[in-house]
């Protein structure tokens, strides 16, 4: 399916998935989020949770070709926002830097949506 998924989701499938299969959860799941239905994931630690959801949202993001964050991602936990801005920052690292930033009591990096892709925050 790598050719139907680089076909309908050309921008999220080279900075997620270009070097490997989807798990279950996100075959599942990114279909859904493409189309713009909400979606609630649970599935058990690092099963791919975060590249289900960011993967079709990036790609919504481009094609919808919007110049400001469009997604505002609140994590329970300080330390979770900062794991995931870890993460996603290697994926945008050589394409798009500084796309995704935190908003958290120790980290205020999200001053401007402009240019941003995603913020990460805890409530």
């Amino acid at each position: 399916m790598g050719d139907d998924w680089n076909r309908i989701m050309p921008d999220g499938w080279r900075i997620f998935f270009r070097f490997r299969t989807p798990r279950p959860v996100q075959a599942s799941s990114m279909p859904r989020l493409l189309r713009g239905t909400s979606v609630l994931l649970s599935s058990p630690t690092a099963s791919g949770k975060t590249e289900a959801v960011f993967a079709p949202l990036y790609q919504r993001h481009v094609s919808f070709q919007r110049g400001g964050a469009s997604v505002v991602y609140v994590a329970p936990t300080k330390a979770l926002v900062n794991d995931m801005q870890s993460r996603l920052s290697e994926y945008f690292a050589s394409s798009a830097p500084g796309l995704v930033q935190r908003y958290t009591g120790d980290h205020h990096e999200f001053t401007d949506p402009a240019g941003r892709f995603a913020v990460l925050c805890t409530p």
